[in-house]
């Protein structure tokens, strides 16, 4: 036997003969506690193979026996309504999205997430303060995704984008700008408003591998862009001078070597690589000013 099997035998002789739940579990995080612990005393000292405290088609596991545990807590525990607290909850603060505020909302501008955490971190501090109770960073968090959600509304409201749908809104905006980034978070505010509950990490994910691209095939459909397969790559790129001609020699019908001032014809470019490569230095607006680029010089 190994001596980390050996250890958690010993252990598992000093635990009790029985686990009760406490009389009182006021709190959903008491009695996640408490059901978690007699779950683990359960998993620890069941040696029975036959077991019956799941069904059959139940696997035997910690997680199971903990859930189980918590569900029948409510009816061996309920909270009594002496027990019961009444909760004071702070008012969010989000006069300040309004028009000429301090964080005026729009989706012209990237979403302030610093200053939503620092909103977010107040108001729950105000909370644990109203009910003299420890701050949490869960509750943070909880307060961050709301004034999220309240921000993209006041956007919403300021832009006044109020009852249109997400095409509509697009259309309208897209009269104004051809920013790609403020199509993309119209885009992504009704994305979020059909599933709100996901983290902001998977919120930059879509953005980056969905909403963005979208955005861009909105704005390339809406300028009607093509590229022709014919073009003159010319007004893009300077070849090297290649007027010195190869005079081949009559007797051997051999072109003489290159001389050491010649050099070779670089590979000519792609439109879509020039799209891709051009960026105004002034803007990170890339694809926009791109496509007025090859606008300009008569590509498309």
């Amino acid at each position: 036997m190994l001596i980390s099997q050996k250890l958690t035998e010993e252990c598992k002789k000093l635990l009790p003969v029985s686990y009760s739940l406490p009389d009182s579990l006021c709190t959903l995080k008491e009695r996640s506690k408490a059901t978690f612990k007699a779950a683990l005393h359960h998993i620890h000292l069941c040696i029975n193979k036959d077991c019956d405290l799941l069904p059959k088609s139940t696997e035997h596991n910690l997680g199971n026996i903990s859930k189980l545990y918590f569900t029948n807590s409510f009816n061996t525990h309920p909270v009594l309504e002496s027990e019961q607290r009444e909760w004071v909850y702070p008012t969010l603060e989000t006069d300040i999205f309004l028009p000429k505020k301090k964080l005026a909302a729009s989706f012209s501008i990237p979403t302030p997430t610093e200053e939503l955490r620092i909103l977010a971190n107040s108001t729950e501090k105000t909370f644990a303060h109203f009910n003299k109770v420890e701050s949490n960073i869960a509750r943070a968090t909880y307060y961050f995704y709301r004034y999220l959600r309240a921000f993209m509304l006041a956007a919403r409201d300021n832009d006044e984008l109020i009852g249109l749908s997400k095409k509509q809104a697009l259309e309208k905006m897209i009269k104004t700008t051809n920013d790609i980034h403020t199509l993309a978070r119209i885009i992504t505010y009704f994305k979020l408003e059909m599933k709100f509950k996901i983290s902001l990490k998977q919120i930059h994910i879509n953005y980056n591998q969905f909403y963005y691209p979208e955005a861009e095939d909105f704005l390339i459909k809406h300028l009607k862009i093509s590229i022709p397969e014919q073009y003159d790559d010319s007004l893009f790129i300077q070849n090297p001078d290649t007027s010195t001609s190869q005079e081949v020699d009559k007797n051997t019908s051999i072109p003489p070597k290159e001389t050491s001032n010649s050099s070779k014809q670089k590979p000519k470019l792609q439109p879509i690589t020039l799209l891709l490569n051009y960026k105004n230095p002034n803007t990170s607006n890339t694809c926009g000013y791109a496509l007025m680029a090859l606008k300009q010089a008569q590509l498309l």
